[in-house]
């Protein structure tokens, strides 16, 4: 959970020796724009945002199809 108009940094960690990862989390009118792939093992990215609107805003990984495997979540934006 975050707040409306504080900053947020998300640090993306894949300990995966078989596939890539990714997070994406796309609501423009809430300032969420994050499409970050992360690559292979031990690579890391970390990306700042500052959450305009107060909602429930879904995350996933975009790679192949891991989102339909559970890799997805929902980032909760409170006022």
């Amino acid at each position: 959970m975050v707040r409306s108009g504080v900053p947020v940094e998300i640090r993306v960690h894949n300990a995966s020796w078989i596939s890539p990862h990714g997070f994406t989390c796309i609501a423009p009118d809430a300032g969420l724009e994050a499409h970050r792939i992360v690559g292979f093992v031990g690579r890391t990215k970390t990306f700042k945002f500052t959450p305009k609107e107060p909602g429930e805003y879904s995350f996933f990984c975009q790679v192949w199809s891991h989102s339909k495997k559970g890799m997805k979540g929902t980032l909760v934006v409170q006022k």
